[in-house]
């Protein structure tokens, strides 16, 4: 009877408050658990690669679309396409075409067509350059998170501390900490020249019948494709270095050069005639980004771009050189060439003058020669094993 009793009195006391209590205390617990074994499968998941819906909208936006504006630039408007096509998809490359008649760009167009790059043609002025790569700019300004225009002799690396980095996920990744910053200034590359091409004895050189040192060889380049032969960069950055943008209804326009371009935040004093090294920043926020620009590829190329250049700029013999902002040095070896009718001995004195001057500036600001590194190896490399 009494252990009945007491059992009577165990099934009372289950429904006493001090019981309710326990049972809520276990029900806390266990929602405690699950909600640690949610958090540990989100966990497991983002680190899988799986995204959360608060990421889908920047998974779903490219990174960054860029964009180039050229004529007939047989030289390295492959290699550009390829380059950047391994670094930002195809998708994401957008090429204002120039009218270009040269049947060789006019295939390389095609090709890289079928795989998703965007080519639009234009048929105004070469001096409209910019209004036109600003307009389709705009026209895609939604449609990635960074906005960058290029000239199809410059290719996108990475600043390193002994040369460059040619690493896609580093460059990639270089980018979207610009894009995730809360950064509302324009970007900056860093100020990167790649000189002239060494003579062929050198070693260190690709050009027509010149050289580029592959993995300690030296490797014959009939294709004469693009090489770091001595690059260096002035000891600060400048205000003349290259720009890129935040994407979205914040921008305006670039200009001729991709030098300064326009943000709905700048004002008057952002104006590019008013902007020197002393007050860049202001404007413009220093990336590890930089641009290796192959402006004097070999003689052919740099003879047909300096009278392209001026009949752009509309230069004559009685141009007054030292008064052009913009395509001075053009104007000068245009005047030298005079207007192409100059003897191809006094185009070739030009040529190696202005490769002179460029050596030059690399002395006096202890330009070294600097290597591309990294996991895709050297720029060089990885275009000379690109097939044809």
């Amino acid at each position: 009877m009494q252990r009945r009793a007491k059992g009577r009195h165990d099934d009372v006391e289950a429904n006493t408050p001090k019981e309710a209590t326990r049972k809520s205390s276990t029900r806390r617990l266990a929602d405690l658990a699950l909600a640690l074994v949610a958090a540990g499968l989100l966990y497991a998941a983002a680190r899988s690669g799986a995204s959360t819906p608060n990421d889908q909208n920047e998974m779903q936006q490219p990174l960054a679309k860029v964009f180039a504006f050229h004529r007939d630039e047989e030289f390295l408007l492959g290699d550009w396409l390829y380059w950047h096509c391994a670094v930002f998809g195809c998708s994401n490359v957008v090429v204002m075409d120039h009218a270009s008649t040269n049947p060789k760009v006019l295939a390389i167009l095609e090709a890289y067509k079928t795989r998703g790059v965007t080519v639009e043609t234009f048929r105004g002025a070469f001096g409209e350059k910019a209004e036109a790569l600003s307009r389709a700019m705009r026209a895609r300004a939604d449609e990635a998170r960074l906005l960058v225009p290029l000239d199809v002799d410059e290719f996108v690396v990475l600043e390193a501390d002994q040369g460059f980095v040619a690493d896609a996920r580093r460059i990639r990744a270089a980018f979207a900490a610009s894009a995730s910053s809360n950064e509302m200034r324009k970007f900056k590359f860093s100020s990167r020249v790649a000189a002239c091409p060494a003579p062929a004895d050198d070693g260190d050189a690709l050009g027509g019948g010149l050289h580029v040192v592959s993995s300690g060889n030296v490797v014959a380049d009939a294709a004469k494709r693009p090489a770091v032969v001595r690059a260096f960069s002035p000891p600060t950055q400048t205000a003349m270095a290259k720009t890129f943008f935040r994407g979205g209804p914040d921008f305006l326009e670039t200009d001729q050069g991709n030098h300064f371009g326009k943000i709905r935040r700048d004002n008057a004093s952002s104006q590019d005639a008013m902007i020197d090294n002393r007050n860049f920043d202001r404007f413009f926020a220093r990336t590890p980004l930089t641009l290796l620009h192959f402006s004097m590829p070999d003689f052919d190329t740099w003879y047909a771009k300096v009278l392209q250049r001026a009949k752009a700029y509309k230069f004559t013999m009685a141009t007054q050189c030292a008064g052009v902002r913009r395509g001075q040095r053009y104007c000068r070896s245009f005047q030298k060439l005079r207007g192409g009718a100059a003897p191809r001995e006094i185009a070739r004195t030009e040529y190696a003058d202005v490769c002179g001057a460029i050596a030059a500036q690399q002395r006096e600001t202890g330009g070294a020669r600097q290597r591309l590194q990294g996991g895709l190896g050297s720029l060089a490399d990885v275009l000379l094993r690109r097939p044809r």
